[in-house]
């Protein structure tokens, strides 16, 4: 199901919102397996995905089956303050995009899930 409504997702986002949309650097929060993460960076243009989980076994196995150079998995936790998730992810600036499947549910603290999100999201226009 999760892959299904990600790939319907990505689908979207592609034909309606930024079929021609270049991004520096993604986010992708929980991203679990990294199978997902995969797929996004197929079928974008993009320079750099950052995925981070706070699962370091997840993270591990990710780092494993997905060995694309544009595409680094970091442990991290979106329930922590910006300044260290940005540490923890070494985000050198903010990102064009941020996404997030099945995960932001599972925290316990989503008004400041929301204000981390904002603070490490680029604020300009995408080109």
């Amino acid at each position: 199901m999760q892959k299904c409504d990600a790939l319907k997702l990505f689908a979207e986002i592609k034909e309606e919102e930024h079929k021609d949309a270049k991004f520096k650097i993604v986010l992708d929060i929980g991203c679990g397996s990294g199978n997902l993460t995969k797929h996004f960076y197929e079928n974008f243009d993009c320079e750099e995905i950052i995925a981070f989980d706070k699962n370091e076994m997840m993270i591990e196995f990710s780092r494993q089956q997905n060995k694309i150079e544009n595409i680094r998995f970091e442990i991290a936790n979106l329930a922590d303050q910006s300044d260290k998730i940005r540490r923890d992810i070494k985000l050198s600036e903010n990102a064009d995009l941020i996404y997030s499947i099945y995960c932001l549910h599972w925290l316990k603290d989503k008004q400041n899930a929301v204000k981390n999100i904002h603070n490490l999201l680029n604020k300009g226009k995408q080109k």
